[in-house]
Parts: structure tokens; sequence; C-alpha cells
């Protein structure tokens, strides 16, 4: 069956970033969550839906995990494509919360990050490549309800559509509009780790990427 594995980066690290697992293969995510010994998968593509993101005083070496991670990726997926969006940082002012969690406080001027691109590309990627006939199988790493639109369109050219979303989630119009759908857990990250080196290349695990995984006793 040729697979195409579509990845929303962001809602993915989202779910991941309180966890010590940072340096997943995707493929390997999507091929294990998908495994049954009835079924052989050809995974004709991997699309990776991200943002470029900038380092801050607080982070100053945010840019350069991204750029090593994004080169592990490539050096052991050779069916990887990256999408770039656009990551935004604008001040907002907004008010804080009370301690009884409902009635509003002062206004306090804040930064607000927003990642925008990436579901767009995605929804358009996933529709354009069931158009083009290029897979049986799509597999969506997303737990974004704004595709739900794109998944309708894609199992409407005869296409199957599975959906994988992250633990902490519960989109119930994925899950109507999928062909199937699976809650991903912290062990199949677990199961997905790519090797501290990658192997002929001299790419290496972000040494605070490696010192949570150290922390936590992960591998």
């Amino acid at each position: 069956m040729r697979t195409a594995i579509y990845v929303d980066g962001f809602n993915l690290y989202y779910w991941m970033k309180p966890s010590p697992y940072r340096w997943i293969d995707l493929k390997m995510l999507a091929a294990n969550a998908i495994a049954r010994p009835d079924k052989k998968h050809e995974i004709v593509a991997v699309k990776y839906f991200t943002a470029r993101v900038s380092d801050t005083l607080d982070d100053p070496s945010k840019s350069t995990r991204q750029d090593v991670y994004i080169r592990a990726l490539r050096a052991v997926i050779p069916e990887l494509t990256v999408y770039f969006g656009e990551f935004r940082r604008q001040k907002k002012l907004m008010p804080l919360v009370h301690s009884d969690g409902v009635s509003p406080g002062p206004m306090r001027w804040v930064w607000d990050t927003e990642e925008k691109g990436s579901d767009v590309n995605l929804a358009v990627e996933l529709v354009n490549d069931a158009w083009l006939n290029l897979y049986d199988l799509a597999i969506v790493i997303s737990n974004d309800s704004d595709l739900e639109r794109a998944v309708s369109i894609a199992k409407r050219k005869q296409r199957t559509v599975g959906v994988l979303v992250r633990g902490d989630a519960e989109v119930n119009s994925l899950k109507r509009v999928s062909t199937f759908w699976k809650r991903l857990r912290p062990d199949d990250l677990a199961k997905a780790l790519l090797p501290y080196e990658i192997p002929g290349k001299s790419i290496r695990i972000p040494a605070e990427w490696a010192a949570k995984e150290a922390a936590a006793g992960v591998r």
C-alpha cells in the first residue's frame, strides 16, 4: 500500500515539549503506529510542516537545535520534504487571570507567538497528492480540527486517510471524517527515537535533548 505521511510539526512538538522526547524519527513513529502483520506499506512521502524558530534571550540555541533536527531527519528519511510556514511574535495587550480563574485581571502587555501556514500547507498537500494519485493511504499526524475538510476531500478521491492524534487530544471532527484514527502515547515516541549520532553523518542529538533523555532514563 502506497503510504504518505503528513506531520503537523508544531502540533506534535507542543505535546512532546514537557516530555523527554524530542529526537524523533517521524517516519518510524508513523510506521510503528500503523504496522499490522497482514499489511505492507511502501512509504512514498514524508511531509513535515513547520516554521523557522528564532533564538530568544532565555533560549539562545533554539534555532540551532531545530536546524540539527531537520538535518537529522533529512539524513535518515530519504522520502522527506520540509515545508516552512511562518512563526510570528508580536506584543499583545491581554488581561491577567485572577486566582479564581474566571474574572479577568488588569491588562498587561505580553509576547504572543503564533505559527502560521502549517495547517494550510498540510491541507493543500494532502488534497493535491490525492488528486495526483500519489498515495493509497495517507497518515496525518495532527489534532488540528481545521484539517477536517481536507481529510474529507481526500477520502472522496477514494483514498484511505488515517489520523494519529497526540495523546492529550480528543478531536471528534477528525475522528468522524477519517477512515481510522489512533491516539499516540509516550511509549510510541520512546520506540521511535533516532540514534544519538546519525550513522555516517556529523549529526548528533543536541546536548539539551540528550540531557532530558538521560534525566528521565529513556535509554
